[in-house]
């Protein structure tokens, strides 16, 4: 008889957990509290914290379509070489098609609790406690368990002196929809990676004014590699990844970092080794930058009613918003701590897939992947 298997998520890494459980013969089941698959790749004007959209409107994929799609299914010729997410959850929704997955996926359905089977000693099997919409908690017992819910699922917002008697808007990027709701505004983004400086400079082109704080500094590239093709292709391959030396690769990205902007001139410069600083990739903060729209500022050392004070004595007032770019936290709050870590993020993982390091009797295991 075919093993069964319990999935919790049916966004990117779902999707694909099922459809490989297919092909070794296997009966997967999916589990998906939102009402659609395709996880945080849906747009959603919801920002509740219950909310599992992580879009803003003017979204565009910093991954080009050869590096984003799944390598059995490449996206369709009319795609984009960088697609935005409308085209991007169309593919998903072609792929869960193409391959037949619909059927092994129930939605509106949040799993509550994963435990151990009370014969677990002697099948290693795992129980998965779940509602469905809205309904009394059922459970069922599975072999085995995946974890597909995902890094993006806490936002982290940093604590400061005086933030909560600052009297304007305060988000997180997990929150940002449009830029028109900050339609002339003064508006702070906190943060130095690949959303934060999205962010601002989407935000930029309605705000009266958008400040970007930085921390460390961050490389910025432009989406448009060599020839015009996507960037990606050059720096995401298997040369560069496995073959060429570490210090090559560094000589020329170094390089290239330097072609289109000058980093410390624009205030963006990082202070930290190569591949220890973050990126910006984004082809229009480098133009909102040169002409001002964008300014980069020093990291926040306090808030006040109106604005902040920074860490070289500097104030910025009159601010209406604050967005934090700053990333989040990864929890399993549904597994006990003693058989997943409430931290996952500081767990060592290869590909980004923990085994649970459980021992059972079969040697069943338990993973968490995140997408």
């Amino acid at each position: 008889m075919s093993k069964t298997v319990g999935i919790v998520g049916a966004g990117a890494s779902g999707l694909v957990a099922i459809k490989i459980c297919l092909e070794e013969g296997l009966l997967p089941t999916a589990y998906e509290r939102s009402s659609t698959i395709g996880g945080i790749w849906n747009y959603v004007e919801d920002t509740s914290p219950s909310s599992s959209g992580r879009m803003y409107k003017s979204l565009v994929s910093n991954v080009c379509k050869i590096s984003l799609c799944y390598s059995d299914f490449p996206m369709s010729p009319n795609v984009p070489p960088y697609p935005n997410h409308e085209q991007y959850i169309q593919y998903i929704h072609d792929y869960t098609d193409h391959f037949k997955l619909r059927e092994h996926i129930q939605l509106n359905t949040e799993v509550t609790k994963i435990e151990k089977a009370e014969d677990y000693d002697v099948t290693g099997r795992w129980t998965i406690h779940f509602r469905q919409d809205r309904k009394e908690p059922v459970k069922k017992t599975f072999d085995f368990i995946m974890i597909c819910s995902g890094y993006f699922t806490n936002p982290v917002i940093p604590t400061y002196p005086g933030l909560d008697d600052f009297t304007g808007r305060v988000s997180h990027a997990a929150h940002y929809r449009r830029r028109e709701h900050f339609e002339d505004k003064k508006v702070l983004v906190i943060g130095e990676s690949l959303s934060s400086c999205d962010i601002a400079t989407d935000v930029s082109f309605s705000a009266k004014q958008v400040y970007l704080s930085l921390r460390n500094g961050f490389w910025l590239l432009k989406k448009r590699g060599l020839g015009g093709y996507p960037l990606d292709c050059y720096v995401l391959n298997r040369f560069t990844i496995s073959m060429a030396p570490q210090w090559l690769v560094k000589y020329v990205l170094g390089g290239y970092f330097h072609i289109d902007a000058n980093h410390d001139a624009l205030g963006i410069g990082p202070n930290r080794p190569i591949f220890r600083t973050p990126l910006g990739i984004n082809d229009f903060l480098l133009g909102q930058l040169m002409n001002g729209r964008v300014k980069p500022t020093p990291t926040v050392k306090r808030f006040s009613p109106k604005g902040v004070e920074l860490i070289d004595g500097t104030k910025l007032d009159n601010l209406d918003a604050v967005i934090f770019g700053t990333g989040y936290t990864v929890t399993t709050p549904f597994i006990d701590d003693n058989l997943v870590p409430g931290k996952v993020v500081n767990m060592a993982v290869a590909r980004v897939i923990y085994s649970g390091g459980v021992k059972v009797a079969n040697s069943d295991w338990l993973d968490v992947l995140s997408n």
